[in-house]
Parts: structure tokens; sequence; C-alpha cells
């Protein structure tokens, strides 16, 4: 027999269609299922949270707004984010549209593989972009010159400052790089960043005085915690009432906690984002304001939260008020004394108002044992665990994205499995021809 010529398989008839069947039928199941549960989440509501506490009554209205945000995104009907627009850094010229012919100087010189015209072209943009990121503008093209840098860096061989780069990318945007520019072993490097390790990194901030936080543009609370982060370079602003906004860039090192201690400067002429006034004349009945429309538009919202307080209110003592807008419409305000813990207060606050998810109104306070404070599990009801002083939904397994992604792939691996048999020839005939 010649070796060389070649060799037929035979197989059974029909087992090899009804293999192929197998393995169609359990495709759904393979299938990635956390795209499927990012799907879910993104049909739920979304809800504006924004405390609009005057002078002292900011940070307690701020305290209190971040637990009402996080209850709100433990119960799960909705999707809730808070807000409260950073004061707006004085205007300064931003030139974009040099920026843009960097970029694409850039990448003509990233498709030619000259490296050094690379970071050269990609530096000078990226220095235009974060100025229009500390103005408040978008992030995109700062994000697309990190994408650019790092793979510059990866294909040049320098590893470390590739990772810088996409790390940095990744803080302000975990989305992966166009595949439309770059090739699939970018967008697997930018994954293998992705997956390191993200509270390596710790940032204590004070600021005299007390004052809000935000970093990469997103309000994380007030100046009084240290906080886990990713590693990396963040842009940092500090505000407190009556003060001018103190705002850098800070870059958080893994393993080395960073202190920040800062002293604002008086500014009384400080204005507040538009949309807080506007808040704090609603009566129930009343049409939102324009500048609240604005914001839901902006945060593509259909709901507006915000926590207000009677006059008198410091961080010590305070009469929280929440209002609650439904429909285009303010609905009827919930009041309560602040208390601690300050999920009590925020259950409290919820349980008093009208509260519509996906466009059907319902009353918290006929949630059964839901936002009721308490102790121990045992106060609760069935399916209800005390969380932080407050019954909250009990996080099943069956809720996580890795639960269902394990799932699909043991599926996957069982009809893979159950059809290999059929795919296999019980005897193998040579032929020569």
């Amino acid at each position: 027999m010649n070796p060389g010529l070649p060799a037929v398989l035979r197989l059974r008839p029909g087992r090899g269609r009804l293999s192929l069947a197998a393995l169609v039928l359990t495709l759904p199941w393979a299938l990635p299922c956390s795209a499927r549960a990012e799907s879910a989440r993104a049909d739920k509501p979304v809800v504006v949270v924004v405390p609009v506490g005057q002078g002292a009554a900011l940070l307690p209205t701020a305290a209190v707004a971040q637990s009402i945000t996080l209850l709100i995104e433990r119960w799960g009907n909705a999707r809730p984010r808070l807000v409260y627009p950073p004061p707006q850094d004085p205007s300064a010229a931003i030139d974009s549209a040099s920026a843009r012919q960097h970029m694409e100087q850039a990448e003509e010189a990233f498709q030619a593989l000259e490296f050094d015209a690379v970071r050269q072209h990609a530096t000078a943009a990226l220095e235009v972009f974060r100025a229009e990121v500390a103005s408040g503008g978008t992030s995109d093209g700062y994000v697309e010159a990190l994408h650019l840098l790092a793979a510059t860096e990866f294909f040049d061989g320098q590893q470390d400052a590739a990772e810088r780069a996409m790390n940095d990318a990744v803080i302000f945007d975990p989305r992966p790089p166009a595949q439309e520019r770059f090739n699939p072993t970018v967008q697997q490097f930018h994954q293998q960043v992705l997956e390191q390790a993200s509270d390596e990194g710790h940032l204590s901030v004070t600021s005299s005085p007390e004052g809000l936080l935000w970093l990469n543009g997103r309000l994380m609370g007030s100046t009084t915690e240290t906080r886990a982060l990713r590693p990396g370079l963040y842009w940092v602003r500090i505000f407190s009432p009556g003060h001018a906004a103190w705002r850098d860039w800070v870059r958080v090192a893994p393993g080395e906690p960073r202190q920040l201690s800062v002293t604002l400067e008086s500014d009384t002429q400080q204005a507040e984002p538009p949309v807080v006034p506007a808040a704090r004349r609603r009566s129930e009945g009343q049409a939102l304001p324009g500048a609240a429309n604005a914001l839901l538009r902006e945060q593509r919202a259909t709901e507006l939260v915000v926590v207000d307080a009677r006059p008198g209110c410091n961080p010590q003592a305070c009469t929280l008020v929440v209002g609650h807008s439904s429909a285009g419409r303010w609905q009827a305000d919930a009041v309560a004394p602040l208390d601690r813990p300050l999920e009590g207060t925020a259950a409290r606050l919820l349980r008093g108002t009208a509260w519509s998810v996906g466009g059907a109104t319902q009353s918290t306070a006929g949630l059964g044992d839901a936002l009721k404070t308490c102790v121990t599990d045992s106060e609760c009801s069935l399916h209800l665990r005390c969380r932080r002083g407050v019954c909250t939904r009990a996080n099943s397994i069956t809720r996580r994205w890795w639960f269902w992604t394990a799932i699909g792939v043991s599926a996957a691996a069982v009809a893979v499995g159950v059809a290999l048999p059929f795919v296999l020839p019980e005897k193998v005939t040579i032929e020569v021809r």
C-alpha cells in the first residue's frame, strides 16, 4: 500500500447529520450568558439620584443619596445613578481640531510601523484630550489616544509601558479598542489588562472643609473614606459649598496607599449646577423644570430622585426630604430624620415615596418587609436578608453572570461528549485509489 495516497474515512450513514443536529440544538446553551445578563440589566429603567442640600446640608444629603443609590441597586428593579454635576473648570481654549490631526498622523505612522512618530503625535493629542476631560468634556478622544499608545508600545516590545497605557484607558472606559482599527492581538491584550486585579490601589482623600469627591467625573461621595481602586491615573475633583473646586490628575500605585490632603479656598461666587436650585423649588404635581429634564436626557433616565433637607440641617442633625418624579411630574415628598446607619434613613425615605418602576407606579409601603430596618435576618420576610440594617432581596447565585456562563459551558461539554461517539466511525476503512 502506497502511504502517500489519500485515505478515505467511511462514516455510518446518518450519524454525521445526527451529531451536527445535536451540536446545533445545544448552541443556545453554550452562548456566553453574561451577555444575556447585561442585556437584561440594560432593559431596567435608569433612576438618577441627586443630592440638593444647600450649604452645610449638601454633605448629609449626599451621604443619604449614596445610600439610596445602593438600596435601589440592591433591590434590583432599576439602575440607579448618583449624580451631582461637578463644578466646571474655567473655560479654556481646547484645540480639538489639532488633536484630531495629530491622531490621524499617529494612525498613519502606526500602519507604517513608525513607532517613534506614533508616540510623538499620539502624546500631543493626548495632552489636548486630557484638557478636554478636565473641562468636563467627553473622554472618547482620551481613551482612543491611550489605545493607540498601548498598541504601539505592545508591538514595540515595551510591555510595561503598554500595560500602563491600556490600564489608564480601562479606568475611564472598559470597552475594548475598536475592531476596525486594531487586530485581535490588541483586543486580547486589552482583555488581559482588564482581567488584572482591580482593587490593589488605595486612595485616601481628606479636605478642609469636608467636601464631595469625584473620580473621572463620577461622584463617589464625601471626602471621608479610603477607597480601594484599580491602580492608574484618575481625574480628581473636590468641592464644598462656598469654596472653589480643587482638581488635579492623581496616579494611584498598586500596593501603595495614596494620601491626598486638600485645603479648599473660599469662593462665594461658586455657582451650583442648574438642576439643584430648580429641584429645590419643586411642588407636588408640578411639571419637571427644564434643567431636570435636561439631566434625565443626558443620563438617559426616566425617573429623578432628589435628596433635600429642611432649614438648619448640618452633618450632626438634619431632617431629610426626598422628592421623586414620575411621568414628568413631582410626586409627594417623604420626610425622615438623619439617623445611623444611613441605610436605615434611606430605607425610611424610600418607603414613604410613591415609586414607579418601568412605568408602573407602586408604593414602596406595599412591599412588605422590603427596605424595612432590621438587626438580624429573622426580622425580615422569606427571601429577604438583613444587609447593613435594611431588609433587602438576597443575591442568589442564579442572578450572577458567571453562574449561567458556567451552565452554558457545562451544557456545551455534555453535548460534545454525547455527540462524539456519533462522529467517530465504528470502523475505519482505508481504500487505495
